[in-house]
């Protein structure tokens, strides 16, 4: 069950010249327990976790990109976290802490549930951890610290994403935009990586297009698929997420495009070759 849409009176919304508002929260630590894993599609892996203050957690309305720092076990089996201090994880890069960022695939504040989807891999403390999960692990969360609330009004919202962004992409789906037209670009290996998406809402204009590619050629197939969605659409929203290099020539041709700031988010969630990206500084829009 998707959160429904809070009210934003409760949270500190702070304005932004992208159009693209920020919200923040305390920064909560938790330890949470593995209640629920399964496979929904052929790399995507799902885990359900559990505990105490999870009810505590809200997700704000088109805030598809609410995320958490998870905070896997080392070798021994166990969690380091790093304690809160000041709203703020206390030298973080001075403990053994192995963690990384994920998309908040769900939260359900009534069954004190938070979910998150894996890309199923073995090369990765995260991709071998969802792998091995069963019910009764433990796992580290920190956050959602801040939540990128976006604009609800375009005509048109163009959404593309890899793997990797498969979750926000879903976030984004069940957003209640019923009078807008939406194209969203799954970019995968196959077609069995991506997992059942949620239904549009009743009035909304909807296609899901489904390029696979290898990673080496992904560049090249959304080149393509960008230039036939008309980037000078007057009232397109774009939002673009997935491997850092692939997607940083479309910043260009959005740019060329004359899209401006205020009408498209491109992020890089991950580099090849680069093990725990800070996205954050990743994204040079």
């Amino acid at each position: 069950m998707t959160l429904p849409s809070t009210s934003l009176s409760a949270l500190d919304l702070a304005p932004s010249p992208t159009g693209i508002r920020t919200v923040t929260r305390p920064l909560r630590r938790r330890v949470l327990t593995v209640v629920d894993v399964r496979d929904i599609s052929a790399s995507l892996v799902r885990v359900v976790l559990a505990g105490e203050t999870v009810d505590e957690t809200t997700l704000a309305p088109f805030a598809p990109v609410d995320h958490v720092k998870l905070f896997f076990p080392d070798a021994q089996g166990e969690l380091h976290l790093p304690e809160v201090v000041d709203d703020r994880p206390a030298h973080l890069d001075r403990t053994r802490a192995i963690f990384r960022d994920y998309t908040v695939r769900d939260a359900d504040p009534a069954a004190g549930t938070l979910t998150i989807d894996f890309v199923r891999h073995d090369h990765g403390p995260a991709g071998r951890w969802a792998i091995a999960a069963r019910p009764g692990d433990e796992i580290g969360v920190l956050g959602p610290r801040g939540s990128h609330v976006y604009p609800d009004g375009h005509a048109r919202y163009v959404l593309i994403a890899d793997e990797t962004a498969i979750p926000a992409l879903a976030r984004w789906l069940a957003a209640p935009l019923a009078d807008a037209e939406v194209h969203a670009v799954v970019v995968v290996a196959s077609a069995d990586d991506v997992p059942e998406l949620p239904s549009p809402p009743l009035g909304q204009r909807r296609r899901i297009q489904v390029v696979g590619a290898p990673q080496h050629e992904r560049a090249h197939a959304l080149a393509a698929a960008v230039t036939q969605l008309d980037p000078a659409h007057p009232d397109t929203f774009w939002w673009i997420a997935g491997e850092a290099g692939t997607i940083a020539p479309l910043r260009r041709t959005l740019r060329d495009a004359g899209v401006d700031r205020g009408r498209r988010d491109i992020d890089g969630y991950w580099r090849v070759g680069v093990a725990n990206l800070d996205h954050h500084v990743e994204d040079d829009d």
